[in-house]
């Protein structure tokens, strides 16, 4: 055994994140030691999602990284990375594999689906379009059968796996996708009867022990920054190579690494489907160009000389205006763009100071429309680039009434805008000025426990109103969990409020970092804490609280040591208001902590 000390005191493992953050931690930490002690450095897990993976690597803010293979293909493309040092190995009970693929399942009572070409016109789960195991590899294999129409089948999104499922047995959808293993896990753990589902385009490879309907990948794979030296990149690859973990139990676990597979059947997926790197129209040569199109270019080429000349003589005229009315829009302190509806068309240097960008020219090449930045926040009044199929400027025309606000993360700061949107009066083409005035210091200040930085019960009470009303109106299941810090009173009297309140802070903390984006959690009063899972039924609530009840109870709390929680959980009824579940939400968790607390009760 031998150790190699690196320069670096630490390295950031950059991990795209495919399901909840503590859950990624949890299953990376074995490795993140091996390494550390390999290597005689510190190793932070950092699980990001893909925007915010890829504006780290920019940033030169991650030096390991793992992703899915599709995802590395762009980042190959853009000269981000190093090329792979290793694949994922991983674990099913007895047997192992470095690859992966997509499932296609159905209910095995749904007697119209039985082959790929059924699937059209149907309503298809998944959990998100970016995932090659769990949406485009599927979708790949469609396409090689002859089903090309991007209209395809309806899909709904769901927030993980067992949802996808659940949605299939119970109606909601037609037919689902998840990455390999997914099945044989939940299978394993009993959360499902195997029996209940059906496998479409079922398919099978020497040595590959899982069920699968498409082609086979590679698992993820570790690449590391450019910045790093060769000498480095090499220590890492060592180090995962002499990483072992097989587990007696182990269960769609990380067991090891192995070399690098070759990347070419992903390749094919990107190109047939147009993702990064491969998303743009594919080229015509010059003589196709000239025979399809050659009077056409003719034509276009003498309109650009007469508007060549025009524009000559319009030039200096308006040269001065333009000048002029940029410095006007550099005077202003708040950001500005100028739009036509479809990409940003000139800004305002507060903006690009907010964006980091030294001119608009470098905007633009990177981006065009601001849009892209906007971000869903826990209630609707916040804009996102497509709003009831409108873009967000349509949207703000078709409501003027509204208030219309927009939530951007950068450099993981959270930052909340009002917007404030006038239209040039010109026929000939659409021009929109928006205004974007900094709301953030009075959202938070009207929103926020100021102790755990989490929603206040005001806020909450708002959020929880409109919650009920989108579950009525769209038929979704709405569940709350309700906890408490056990005996916490005697934490005060034995150990001062200032230790009682820094247990208030660590265990918002740890909430807040374990549920979904979509979830909000909120103090309700003293020590008691509120959840809301918005599409989440009451079975899925309850190992939520199961799952937080565990992790609190593990945590080792500084001064205090251990503490337990006590949990009541429960579902929105049919027409149910607010005051009938928070009143059966009082008396689940008291019958918890008359059960002798650090337990979670479910009731409906």
């Amino acid at each position: 055994m031998y150790t190699i000390t690196l320069s670096a005191k630490t390295l950031v493992f950059g991990i795209f994140s495919y399901r909840a953050n503590s859950e990624i931690i949890g299953e990376y930490q074995p490795i993140a030691q091996h390494l550390a002690k390999e290597l005689n450095t510190t190793i932070l897990i950092k699980p990001l999602g893909q925007h915010d993976l890829d504006h780290q690597i920019q940033t030169g803010k991650v030096d390991i990284i793992l992703t899915n293979p599709a995802h590395l293909l762009w980042l190959r493309t853009q000269n981000k990375v190093t090329p792979p040092i290793a694949t994922l190995i991983k674990q099913y009970g007895n047997t192992t594999t470095a690859s992966f693929g997509g499932v296609i399942i159905t209910s095995a009572s749904q007697r119209t689906i039985r082959t790929l070409g059924d699937l059209e016109g149907k309503t298809i789960a998944i959990q998100d379009k970016t995932l090659l195991g769990g949406y485009q590899a599927q979708r790949y294999e469609l396409n090689q059968a002859g089903l090309y129409s991007d209209n395809l089948f309806h899909t709904i999104t769901y927030p993980n796996d067992a949802a996808v499922i659940e949605a299939i047995l119970s109606g909601h959808a037609d037919a689902g996708f998840l990455r390999t293993g997914v099945l044989e896990t939940m299978i394993h753990k009993h959360l499902i009867n195997p029996s209940h589902l059906l496998i479409l385009n079922s398919r099978h490879y020497p040595l590959f022990p899982l069920k699968i309907s498409t082609a086979l990948y590679p698992e993820c794979s570790v690449v590391t920054s450019l910045k790093l030296p060769p000498k480095t990149v090499m220590s890492i690859a060592i180090a995962l190579y002499r990483y072992h973990n097989t587990l007696p139990e182990g269960f769609n676990s990380i067991t090891g690494f192995s070399i690098p597979d070759d990347h070419n059947e992903v390749k094919n997926l990107a190109k047939t489907l147009q993702l990064p790197p491969y998303n743009y129209p594919l080229a015509l040569s010059l003589p196709d160009i000239w025979n399809h199109y050659g009077i056409f270019v003719l034509i276009f080429v003498a309109l650009a000389l007469l508007l060549l000349l025009l524009g000559k003589r319009l030039t200096r005229k308006t040269r001065f205006e333009q000048k002029y009315a940029h410095s006007i829009l550099n005077a202003i302190a708040s950001p500005i763009i100028i739009t036509d509806e479809k990409k940003v068309l000139n800004a305002n240097q507060a903006l690009l100071a907010f964006f980091g960008f030294s001119s608009f020219d470098v905007f633009s090449q990177k981006h065009d429309c601001i849009g892209e930045f906007f971000e869903e926040d826990d209630i609707e009044a916040y804009l996102l680039p497509q709003m009831d199929n409108l873009t967000w400027i349509e949207y703000i025309l078709a409501y003027p009434e509204y208030e219309h606000k927009v939530k951007i993360t950068l450099n993981q700061k959270i930052t909340r805008f009002k917007l404030a949107v006038s239209f040039v009066d010109d026929p000939q083409k659409f021009r929109a000025i928006v205004t974007f005035t900094d709301i953030s210091s009075l959202v938070d200040q009207s929103s926020t426990d100021p102790l755990t930085k989490i929603a206040n019960r005001f806020h909450f009470n708002l959020l929880l109103k409109h919650a009920i009303h989108r579950t009525h109106r769209d038929k979704t299941p709405l569940s709350l969990i309700f906890f408490d810090i056990d005996h916490f009173k005697t934490i005060n009297d034995l150990h001062s409020y200032l230790i009682g309140d820094e247990v208030l802070r660590h265990i918002a903390f740890i909430v807040k970092n374990s549920l979904r984006k979509s979830d909000i959690v909120c103090r309700w009063g003293g020590e008691e804490f509120m959840i809301l899972l918005p599409n989440t039924p009451a079975n899925f609530a309850a190992q939520v609280a199961q799952k937080l009840r565990k992790t609190i109870e593990e945590q080792m709390f500084n001064v205090v040591g251990h503490v337990t929680c006590s949990f009541g959980v429960t579902q929105l009824r049919d027409e149910e208001e607010e005051t009938s579940v928070l009143e059966r939400l009082n008396e689940l968790l008291e019958s918890a902590q008359q059960g002798g607390c650090n337990r979670v009760v479910i009731g409906y």
